[in-house]
């Protein structure tokens, strides 16, 4: 394997993975796109909470987060902004799971890192 440059690393950190998803629960085809280190950073971010000395889940809309980071058109351009969080929490239940199964997959959250996030680790999680 050949060792990569400084430009090789740059070069590819713009690119992002961007795939079809039939969504049957919405009627067609969504394109979903990996997301960057810091994107993953916010999102991770966006569902913790501080209270007292303890880091707990902030579930609240945790799914239509990732969602907003992850729906794209065809070329990998995000298609909602933040402001629409709230409405694509209001997506049917069966659909969101699904496109939000395929965002954690392309983003490289593992099932155990969701679980984390969602407070369900055996670890602890003081701050």
């Amino acid at each position: 394997m050949a060792t990569l440059t400084k430009d090789d690393i740059l070069k590819a950190s713009v690119s992002t993975e961007v795939v079809p998803l039939d969504v049957p629960e919405l009627g067609g085809t969504v394109y979903v796109r990996g997301i960057s280190s810091g994107e993953r950073d916010g999102y991770e971010q966006s569902v913790m909470q501080l209270r007292g000395d303890k880091l707990v889940p902030k579930l609240s809309n945790a799914r239509a987060k990732l969602i907003v980071l992850a729906l794209s058109d065809e070329e990998g351009a995000r298609l909602f902004s933040d402001a629409d969080v709230t409405k694509l929490g209001e997506m049917p239940a069966k659909a969101s799971q699904r496109i939000f199964d395929k965002a954690r997959e392309l983003a490289g959250l593992s099932e155990e890192d969701v679980s984390e996030l969602e407070g369900n680790s055996g670890a602890d999680q003081s701050a």
